[in-house]
This record gives structure tokens, C-alpha cells and sequence, in this order.
């Protein structure tokens, strides 16, 4: 593969771009008009590569020119080999856009409805060598939108391509893809604040290697939507970077708060994953899902959500017996969600502007490493503004399974600043499936192969562990026939039971 294909870093420069544009009238062009226009794109040009310039050390952006005709009522522009170029320690990517042309009608406020994509010719991926590494091509690309150069950002985007296909240069292979789509929809409640829904979706991934296909996946889908984005305060901020006014403190608390939206979402799914294995061995999952959501409770207090699932598991070919284990303890489904409440924003955002300043400081050429008191100390102050808050953290959900037994579970924590661990909560959980395991186990350790007898012995250990605990003076009634149940509780005091029974003596002060 194309350094793995680090060509997909790219994407957002082809396809970060959303739905037809709604009904806006449309102003004349003049030569005056060209020139602002051809200025308003430099400068967007100029601010990406004078804040990425801060993480790389130079320009990422480069185009020989920028030409832009008027043309009755809208603008020809024409971006002239366009490149992105990025350089980091030993790791360095490049990638040749070419000749980049379409056609931009003024539609006021600097705005621009964008469409009329022109030809695109092969994009040529760069790697550490400096050589051509690879081809990218698209088949029917399109892009339509409104642009706003005053907030560098498209306000409403339909843009994608009929299919996809990357093309090593310097080793066998192929990545290819069906329909990609990028779609971009944004509201304006108040001048200069958006609410914005924005999606990608890429459909029927497929990378063949020495005849065969080594990988495929159904669809990959990724979505956001946020409300509240103040595009005014964005790009404040992006400009004070650039100056170099906020690298020093890394990052400065009110500009910062003032870009969050008051609520976002974003979301990750794959479906349909398939990777083959050479000596025949095959792992597939029918569902990746990756979730996250924010939204700000008050001026001063925030709350999250996080999900992260593993549907529909599966796997089969020789290398499943490796070292012993029994397929059946394969997962064949893995789900965590979990939330937070009550969180103190301006406590978390400073705690982690000193943490990132620190490390700034102590990565320094001669700087001596981050004190781990100061650390401490930060973290202290973080636990009091925490617990004073009321900040919890819930898992909402804990959920694991295979062919022969199924774990769930859910439970609370809360920071407490008088804690052992600086928080207390419980844990509580259900395992079915039990005897499915100690038949199992039991069958394990009369194997003649030593490595899987071990491992059954080592298995039944464990579950005669779990029947002592389940047995303890505060067990939870299951509510699965023929289930254990379980309730972990750390105590303030840092002491750690299961059912009432002691785990973990209380913790020196």
C-alpha cells in the first residue's frame, strides 16, 4: 500500500467541500470584483499555511497562481497546480493536485455559489523519497456549494465522485471505490453564527493486492452536526495563531470558549469489513460504530457522550487456534457507551492548556523534564473544580459477547476530592453463559495440547473465582436465568468489593 494509504489525508482538500445552493441573487462580476476575489483566496491560502506553519515549520499549500476572469455573472477561477506538501520529522507526504478550475457567481457578503468543477487530471501522491509513490483518480467528480472566503468555510456543499481508484507506483495493488458524496447544510440563526450538518459516505472499498482482494468494505460513513459555531470568533482565533500572539501560553482560554458551539455531534460508522488473510485466515465485522456528542448545559457547565462499537465479529482460517485459544472465546460483539456530566469547562480547559504548556516547555531543546509534582498539584486542583461541580462519569452501557457466554453491564463515578483515587462510584454487571464456559473450560484442560490444556485449566481458576465472589453477602439478584451477578464498588477510602466481599484492602493515605 501506498504508506498506508496516507493519501486519504488529503480528503478534505477534495471533498471538505455541500448541498445545492439555495436561492441567492446573483451580482455582476467587474474586473474590481476579480481582483477581490483572487485576494480573498490568497489570504485563505496564506492563514492555513501561516497556522499550519506553527505545527510544520513552513507552508503546506502551494499554487503557481490564482486567475480569476469575470465571465458575465460569475467568475472563472483557476487555481494552477495546486500541491500540498507536509513535512515532519522523517515523515513526509506530498500530493500534486494540478490545474483545480470552476466557476464562482458573487452572491454577496463575500459569497460565492460555486460549480462547473473542471476536468481533474490524476493526482500524484509523494512520500519520504520524494518519488512519485502513486496515482489518484476520480471518475465524474463533482462540486457545487456556497463558499464563504469571509469565514473560509463552505456554507452549503454537494460534492463527490462516481468512484475512486489509487494506483501505486513503486509496488503492486489497487484501492478502489464506488460513490463518494461530501455534503455540507448550514443555517445562519444570527449574522456570522451557523448551525451546520455535514456528512461523507464512501461506498464499496475494495484493495487488491497480487490478484486477490485483501480487503473490502460495504460503506464508511461519517457524520457531524454542531450548533452555535461563531465563524467571526473561528477565525479571530486562527488569525491570532498565525501572528504568533497565543503560541506561547499554546492556547488562550476566552478565544478558545468562544469557538465552541454549543452543541456538536460527530459520528463514524464502517459496515461490510472484510480482510483476507494470506494463508486463507478471514476476520470480518459487520458494523464499526464511533460516536461522540457535546453539548454546553450552561455558560460554565458541559456534558459528553461517547460510544464505541464492534458488531456482528467474526473469524475463520488456520491461525485461529494459535497458542492455545479456543475460537469460541472469540468476541463476536463489543459495545461501550458512555457519558459525563457537570463537567467545569473552564477548569478542564485550563488544566489541559497547562498540561500541553508543560510539555511544550520540557520538549524544549535544554529544557529539564516536567516537574511530576507540578503535574500532581494540576491534577489536584482539577479533582476539587471537578467535585465541587458534581461531575460524573456513567457507563451507560458495557456489553461483551461471544458464541458461548455474554458480560453487561453499567454503573457511575463521581469525582470526590477526599477520595483515596480521587473518585468513588460502583460498577454492576450480569455473565450468562456460565456453564457453557465450564463445559468448556473442562473439555480445555483434557486436551492433549499442552498449551490449550493450560489454558483450560487457567479458565477454570478463574471461573471458580467468579462462583466464590457471586456468592458474597451483597450479590444482586440476576435478572438473566441462570446469570451471575455482580457489584463492584470502590469505596472513598480506595477499598475495592465485589458483592460485598473485599478485593483490595483501603489505600494508604
Amino acid at each position: 500500500m501506498i504508506r498506508n494509504f496516507t493519501v486519504l489525508k488529503a480528503a478534505p482538500l477534495v471533498f471538505a467541500l455541500s448541498l445545492a445552493a439555495p436561492s441567492w441573487s446573483v451580482a455582476q462580476t467587474s474586473p474590481e470584483g476579480a481582483e477581490a476575489l483572487e485576494s480573498e483566496l490568497r489570504g485563505i491560502l496564506d492563514l492555513y499555511n501561516a497556522v499550519a506553519g506553527i505545527d510544520y515549520g513552513g507552508d503546506v499549500y502551494f499554487v503557481d497562481e490564482i486567475a480569476v476572469t469575470p465571465a458575465g455573472e460569475r467568475y472563472q477561477v483557476l487555481l494552477r497546480n495546486l500541491r500540498l506538501a507536509m513535512v515532519k520529522e522523517e515523515d513526509t507526504f506530498g500530493l500534486a493536485l494540478g490545474d483545480i478550475s470552476m466557476e464562482m457567481a458573487p452572491l454577496g457578503d463575500q459569497r460565492y455559489a460555486v460549480s462547473d468543477l473542471g476536468p481533474l487530471s490524476p493526482f500524484t501522491v509523494y512520500g519520504d523519497s520524494g518519488q512519485a509513490e502513486g496515482q489518484m483518480t476520480f471518475e465524474a467528480p463533482r462540486l457545487e456549494g456556497v463558499l464563504s472566503t469571509r469565514f473560509m468555510n463552505f456554507l452549503q456543499l454537494d460534492a463527490g465522485a462516481d468512484a475512486m481508484e489509487v494506483t501505486p507506483l513503486q509496488e503492486p495493488g489497487l484501492l478502489r471505490s464506488g460513490p463518494i458524496s461530501a455534503l455540507v447544510a448550514t443555517q445562519e440563526p444570527s449574522p456570522g453564527i451557523f448551525d451546520q450538518q455535514a456528512s461523507t459516505e464512501i461506498r464499496g472499498i475494495t484493495f487488491r493486492e497480487g490478484g486477490s482482494e485483501v480487503m473490502r468494505i460495504e460503506r464508511v460513513l461519517g457524520s457531524s452536526e454542531a450548533q452555535g459555531i461563531d465563524a467571526e470568533a473561528s477565525r479571530a482565533l486562527m488569525e491570532r495563531m498565525a501572528e504568533g500572539e497565543i503560541v506561547e501560553e499554546f492556547f488562550d482560554i476566552g478565544s478558545l470558549v468562544a469557538v465552541l458551539p454549543g452543541l456538536g455531534d460527530s459520528r463514524f460508522e464502517m459496515t461490510g469489513m472484510q480482510v483476507n488473510a494470506e494463508d486463507g485466515s478471514k476476520v470480518s465485522i459487520g458494523q464499526v460504530i464511533l460516536a461522540g456528542g457535546y453539548e454546553g448545559e450552561t455558560a460554565d457547565l458541559s456534558s459528553g457522550n461517547f460510544e464505541l462499537s464492534f458488531i456482528d465479529i467474526a473469524a475463520s482460517g488456520p491461525g485461529l487456534g494459535a497458542q492455545g485459544l479456543d475460537p469460541r472465546l472469540i468476541p463476536t460483539r463489543f459495545t461501550l457507551k458512555a457519558s459525563m456530566a457537570q463537567l467545569p469547562n473552564e477548569a478542564l480547559l485550563n488544566f489541559f492548556t497547562e498540561i500541553a504548556a508543560s510539555g511544550a516547555a520540557a520538549n524544549a531543546e535544554g529544557a529539564e523534564a516536567m516537574d511530576p509534582m507540578a503535574g500532581m498539584m494540576m491534577a489536584d486542583e482539577l479533582v476539587n473544580s471537578l467535585a465541587e461541580s458534581g461531575s460524573t462519569f456513567t457507563i451507560d452501557e458495557l456489553s461483551f459477547a461471544n458464541q458461548v457466554s455474554a458480560l453487561a453491564g453499567t454503573g457511575r463515578f463521581r469525582a470526590n476530592a477526599q477520595a483515596a483515587f480521587m473518585t468513588d462510584g460502583f460498577f454492576r454487571m450480569q455473565l450468562a453463559g456460565i456453564n457453557n464456559l465450564q463445559a468448556m473450560a473442562q473439555e480445555m484442560a483434557a486436551s492433549q495440547n499442552p498449551e490449550v490444556r493450560q489454558n483450560g485449566q487457567g479458565l477454570l481458576g478463574m471461573l471458580g473465582l467468579m462462583m466464590i465472589y457471586a456468592q458474597g453477602p451483597e450479590a444482586p439478584e440476576p435478572t438473566v436465568e441462570g446469570a451471575l451477578a455482580y457489584d463492584f464498588k470502590l469505596l472513598p477510602d480506595g477499598s475495592l468489593t465485589i458483592n460485598g466481599t473485599p478485593l483490595l484492602p483501603p489505600a494508604q493515605q
